[in-house]
């Protein structure tokens, strides 16, 4: 048995990277190795936890589980699949893409929504959008978003479900919230994950050395800092499942404390037991009760997640996601871009003559596998230039494979130096120029991720020349 669970941001949160990740901020926020921004279960589970401790007394360890005992349910990692933007001619919209939809058509089948095969369609249909162009809920014909990325947009009906379904989310969580983001635009992948990156804003961070006890003067001088925190905005929607297992809740809980639980948690769930003995009182909840008892404290209950709880960041409430009526005709209208189909043909038959070749294989895996960790993670545009800009390996002795890949896009018209040095000429059209843009803001992410992680970590080791 599985529940769809909706979080939404009350305010900005920063849900922490274990071991701080690969970003331009010293705190990024949780990615997984696609590169999708998480909240992790077990985070949202303590949250709860946190939340309504108090309210379960000793059903807390039965229910939650214990360092002896498994819970009674288990919350997925929470997917960031909706991201507010700002539009010059429609304030704030939400901000997807095909990838994330499949993301949330998946929760949605895990928990039975019927949705999930429309949602799945919709993602199906969308893939392949070209990287200067946008699916939306808009009637204009170009979208501008974050202030200079400008889409030629094509305004389809069958996105209105979903967009419906979003307002439902923002009425569960506050009715004041109804009309604040009132459109949806779904844009490329590749221009999806750059311009969601760009839009999790960075905020810097300090340490004051505070009061001094011996001279009871408060200092404002910075003792640590700044640092600088990558915060996810408020208003995003993530998408989770609550999963319950086949089992049965006992605990044993004291008169007063059952009579208040009863009268507080299980007023309304007839698959309740209480036996009563002695002094104390057995309390048997099932599968259904479980679900019930979850549900409710979840649509109760504003979560605090991540860091900076002090500072007024980190809250989440959980909502339902709705689909009323009929989803209309979903129709395919695009298709890859050529060029796309070209990349990938290309560097599938460079794997497959490198394959062919012992030798060369052999160099290949080892060559590879000698790059510290961190290169290894990078896209193979940051080990080009890697290798080209930082080590001045312009003939590409030291990644030949990369090299090649690079010269034969390049003759294709695929790639250009010009992308990277940044002079190339400007665009015509705000919509041409998108992608140029697009890859103009990707390389420069990647040359300061680069410059900031791995030369840092090079030097203290000594192994730049």
């Amino acid at each position: 048995m599985s529940m769809h669970v909706a979080f939404f941001a009350l305010t900005n949160i920063h849900p922490g990277a274990p071991g701080g990740g690969i970003s331009v901020a010293d705190l990024p926020v949780y990615r997984d190795r696609f590169s999708l921004v998480k909240i992790r279960g077990e985070s949202l589970k303590g949250a709860l936890r946190s939340a309504v401790s108090r309210r379960l007394g000793d059903l807390e360890g039965a229910l939650f589980g214990t360092t002896s005992q498994a819970g009674a349910f288990s919350i997925l990692d929470a997917v960031l699949v909706f991201v507010p933007v700002t539009s010059a001619e429609n304030g704030l919209i939400y901000l997807t893409s095909p990838m994330l939809l499949s993301c949330l058509a998946r929760h949605l089948a895990v928990a039975g929504v019927k949705a999930a095969q429309n949602i799945d369609s919709v993602a199906s249909a969308l893939t392949g959008l070209p990287l200067n162009e946008s699916a939306s809920t808009i009637n204009d014909n170009e979208v501008t978003i974050l202030g200079e990325f400008t889409f030629k947009n094509n305004h389809v009906n069958w996105l209105n479900p979903l967009k419906n379904a979003l307002k439902m989310v923002q009425r569960a969580v506050s009715a004041d919230l109804l009309d604040i983001i009132d459109n949806l635009l779904v844009i490329n992948d590749t221009a999806a994950s750059i311009l969601i990156e760009k839009a999790l804003p960075i905020k810097p961070g300090v340490k004051l050395k505070g009061l001094e006890v011996e001279d009871e003067v408060y200092l404002k001088n910075v003792e640590l800092g700044p640092w600088f925190e990558e915060e996810i905005p408020k208003f995003s929607v993530f998408s989770s499942v609550v999963m319950f297992p086949q089992r049965k809740v006992e605990a044993e809980l004291a008169r007063d404390e059952a009579k208040r639980f009863v009268h507080e948690a299980l007023v309304g769930l007839s698959e309740a037991q209480l036996t009563v003995k002695e002094n104390k009182v057995k309390v048997t909840l099932n599968q259904q009760s479980v679900s019930s008892l979850v549900k409710k404290y979840l649509s109760e209950t504003a979560l605090i997640v991540g860091g900076r709880e002090t500072l007024a960041r980190g809250l989440l409430k959980a909502a339902e996601m709705r689909f009323n009526g009929e989803w209309p005709e979903v129709k395919r209208s695009w298709k890859m871009a050529a060029g796309e189909e070209r990349k990938t043909s290309i560097f599938l038959e460079l794997l497959r003559e490198t394959a062919g070749d012992l030798e060369r294989a052999d160099e290949f895996v080892g060559k590879f596998s000698s790059l510290p960790d961190r290169i290894r993670k990078l896209p193979l545009l940051s080990v080009y230039l890697f290798y080209t800009k930082i080590k001045g390996d312009v003939e590409g002795k030291g990644y030949r494979e990369v090299r090649e890949v690079m010269k034969r896009m390049r003759n294709e018209g695929l790639f250009s130096e010009e992308w990277i040095i940044g002079d190339g000429e400007i665009a015509k059209t705000k919509t041409e120029s998108t992608s140029q843009l697009v890859l103009s803001y990707k390389t420069v992410l990647e040359d300061i991720t680069k410059l900031k992680y791995v030369i840092r970590s090079y030097a203290k080791k000594k192994e730049v020349e």
